[in-house]
């Protein structure tokens, strides 16, 4: 499924290298204590087969789509590769730990590191290709949007292209949550509290740490909230699943109690990771009247691959992954377009 490289930049203090037949093995290791981010720099052509074992988890907006195709016809090159996870597979770790016990081809650092091993001789490409072929499917991490304007690109062109990715497994990539900052604009906190209690169990805490529940922070206090349906079927739900809670979330509260029905063109909710202090995501709250901050369960990598696999399509902004690969460092043309003249497009 993945194959080397062809026509492909890379910029390193802002000098161009062109490269064709090549696989590059990055590592990102990022300032905090975060578990460095080690994969593979491939191509992978779009064509339907490929497709078929490529997972996306989440929901894109048509307009950030859209931008992104206009790119691709403009320039025909796709600058920032689509982040691929993939299960864990110890001859991959095995492979990529030998290519990273010599130098690297480039190093650079931005607060953290960026290290880059080259690999293009025949033999060591034809022991990677055989390598990944183990991996029975690649999920989507991070360029839902990209990958879709992507597709569109190869459709309306009606020629197979490649695809720009950088393949990293489960185990060197971090996964987090988000946190939703949602403006009160149709009612004020205490009717929203107030509307909230009729359904939901709200119990009070005293830290942001539970990774566990849906948790709400506001003026008046935090707290932990579950599902209350005993009014309705007699049981009492005291807690639920992640993707109850994501659905609980995105429904029963922004839909029914807000009136969000589109959480892709809202302008009223706002996304911050939760690697960001609540203290700082709070100031910024300030300007805002009245708001509610949701923090929603923390979601491990074996779960995350559960709901996939199960079909479960996320709402934007549900996982969060880290550390992420530096903008504009490869460059891959796509076709059609001549490999000298871009060194005025990166």
């Amino acid at each position: 499924m993945i194959q080397a490289l062809k026509n492909i930049a890379i910029m390193i203090d802002d000098h161009i290298e062109y490269q064709s037949q090549v696989f590059y093995v990055y590592r990102i290791t990022a300032e905090d204590d975060s578990v460095p981010m080690l994969g593979l720099i491939s191509s992978i052509e779009l064509n339907k087969k490929n497709r078929s074992n490529i997972f996306p988890h989440e929901l894109t907006q048509h307009d950030k789509e859209r931008a992104y195709f206009e790119v691709l016809k403009k320039t025909a090159q796709q600058s920032n590769p689509i982040l691929l996870v993939h299960k864990m597979a110890k001859n991959i770790e095995k492979l990529l730990n030998y290519i990273c016990l010599s130098k690297p081809d480039y190093r650079y650092s931005d607060g953290g590191s960026h290290e880059i091993w080259r690999v293009c001789e025949t033999a060591q490409l034809d022991m990677i290709e055989k390598t990944y072929a183990s991996v029975n499917g690649y999920y989507i991490a991070d360029g839902h949007h990209r990958y879709a304007a992507l597709n569109q690109y190869a459709e309306s062109t009606q020629k197979p292209i490649d695809m720009l990715a950088y393949i990293v497994s489960e185990d060197k990539v971090n996964i987090s949550s988000f946190y939703r900052v949602v403006i009160l604009e149709s009612m004020n906190e205490k009717s929203f509290m107030a509307r909230l209690s009729r359904k939901f169990i709200l119990e009070k805490v005293f830290s942001n740490e539970d990774k566990e529940n849906l948790l709400i922070f506001c003026k008046d206090g935090n707290y932990k909230l579950s599902l209350d349906i005993v009014k309705s079927t007699k049981k009492t739900v005291t807690s639920c699943g992640v993707q109850e809670q994501f659905d609980l979330l995105s429904y029963q509260i922004l839909r029914d109690i807000l009136g969000i029905i589109d959480l892709q063109k809202t302008n009223l909710i706002e996304y911050f990771p939760d690697s960001l202090s609540l203290i700082d995501i709070k100031s910024h709250c300030n300007e805002f009247e009245d708001y509610a901050i949701f923090k929603l369960p923390h979601i491990t990598m074996n779960m995350f691959f559960l709901l996939i696999d199960a079909g479960y399509i996320f709402s934007p902004h549900n996982t969060h992954f880290y550390p992420k690969p530096q903008g504009n460092l490869f460059v891959m043309q796509l076709y059609g377009y001549n490999i000298d003249e871009r060194a005025t497009v990166v």
